[in-house]
């Protein structure tokens, strides 16, 4: 037993420090995408896909945070819009005609920072970080410039002194991301964000809960199998069920989208004021057209008329980006000859820049949507228990660690899971599984 107790002691000091690292930035990535090596983008594209999952990333790595199996997705399914929960601040635009309304939050006591992804056919303006995160690229995390690498990039305008420009905030290699040897290089794009979020966990008290309704806010870009034959749409904001699965939280309709036009950006503010992006021009009659790279809000939130089309409050080429509508709001301009998507987007009180390394193994937690057939074959453990669990009750008892400790003296089981098996036992006996975290140290204790 001396034995057992100073190995769970080095597995513990190694788990500590890791864990001393900070905090990462929250993302989506798109149908396609593969990581750098090591990372949990290209464990999730190895295994099964990395499109309907949630990871934070920064120091040049990314772990999975949230798995698509707790918001009950299917293979396939696309998250292209992501906020887990409202901000602190109230974006400050209501009554404000002019061109900072949007840039400030609180009755305008901080400035609003914008943040934001675009897609792999953005251009970007004139000397902004799109453009040269296009046309050359950034090398960083030991890996070289190789362009176009917009697309895995975040960015950031500041009203203050970047109106009208954007400036770089995290090269997709700082996230763990890789558009490098890939042709044509449209891999690995970050397509939803979340800077800060606080973890999630609805395992305490055990044996724990589904996710909540208002534990996090998504869309699913059009095409997403769940979508399919359901009335859900690829416009909707989407929120946990409170079962295992999800439901519409506010329908497209309802924001002033046109059906069809993908809803594919999500910022909540602390008065759960929606902000967002499209993929499709949606052309309004008389005011600004609502563009793939403006930032809107839903119909007569901004502008007191509704007319059917959400409200363009920040239009794309205050971001820096391209902007093809001839229409302001004070009047007419000269139109760009393309527009930039905006597809991810989040606001803070300060530019968020190079994110650091995240804590592993750190993630969200709650009960995943019960397989169908769960329960039949007996006699045989599921595969997330520990093998010490013989009568599968999430429950190492002193006898069922005996045992297997046994085992492993006599070289037939692994000295790790001995040790995680004593451990177990000695400190409460019941646990839970962790799919964030590699065995063994995926058996946690149940809180």
């Amino acid at each position: 037993m001396k034995n057992i107790q100073t190995g769970y002691c080095f597995a513990v000091v190694l788990l500590v420090a890791f864990s001393a690292t900070g905090q990462g930035v929250n993302f989506s990535v798109s149908l396609g995408s593969g990581g750098v090596q090591e990372t949990g983008v290209e464990w999730q594209a190895a295994t099964e896909a990395p499109e309907n999952d949630v990871f934070i990333g920064g120091g040049c790595t990314n772990y999975v945070r949230l798995l698509h199996s707790l918001l009950g997705l299917k293979p396939g399914d696309d998250i292209d819009a992501l906020c887990y929960a409202f901000s602190d601040h109230t974006v400050h635009f209501k009554d404000i005609m002019d061109q900072i309304a949007g840039w400030y939050f609180d009755e305008g006591e901080m400035l609003a920072v914008w943040h934001f992804s675009v897609d792999p056919e953005a251009l970007g303006r004139s000397e902004s970080a799109v453009e040269h995160e296009m046309a050359i690229g950034t090398p960083t995390c030991r890996t070289l410039a190789t362009p176009n690498e917009a697309h895995g990039d975040i960015f950031f305008t500041m009203g203050d002194k970047a109106l009208g420009s954007n400036e770089l905030a995290a090269d997709e290699a700082q996230l763990g991301l890789d558009v490098s040897n890939k042709i044509p290089n449209i891999t690995d794009d970050l397509n939803a964000l979340d800077l800060d979020a606080k973890l999630i966990n609805q395992l305490r008290p055990f044996p724990g809960d589904y996710l909540h309704p208002k534990d996090l806010y998504f869309s699913l870009a059009a095409g997403s199998p769940s979508l399919k034959g359901s009335e859900m749409t690829e416009d909707d904001i989407l929120t946990p069920d409170g079962a295992g699965g999800f439901q519409v939280h506010i329908p497209g309709g309802k924001l002033g989208i046109v059906a069809g036009s993908d809803l594919d950006a999500l910022f909540f503010d602390a008065e759960g004021i929606p902000f967002f992006s499209v993929k499709y021009e949606m052309a309004a009659a008389e005011r600004p057209n609502a563009n793939p790279g403006d930032i809107l809000v839903p119909d007569g939130t901004y502008f007191a008329e509704t007319d059917g089309i959400a409200d363009e409050l920040i239009p794309a080429r205050a971001l820096g980006l391209l902007d093809k509508d001839v229409k302001t709001r004070s009047g007419t301009r000269r139109p760009d000859l393309h527009d930039d998507n905006l597809d991810a987007l989040d606001a803070e009180t300060e530019e968020y820049i190079d994110p650091p390394l995240p804590e592993p193994g750190e993630g969200d937690l709650a009960l995943p949507l019960p397989d169908e057939g769960e329960g039949e074959g007996e006699g045989e453990p599921p595969e997330n228990m520990h093998p010490a669990d013989t009568n599968f009750d999430w429950r190492i008892e002193m006898s069922e660690a005996i045992v297997y400790i046994v085992g492993w003296q006599g070289g037939t089981n692994p000295m790790s899971y001995a040790i995680r098996a004593a451990y177990l036992w000695q400190n409460g006996e019941f646990y839970f599984y962790n799919p964030l975290i590699l065995p063994p140290l995926c058996w946690v204790l149940a809180p």
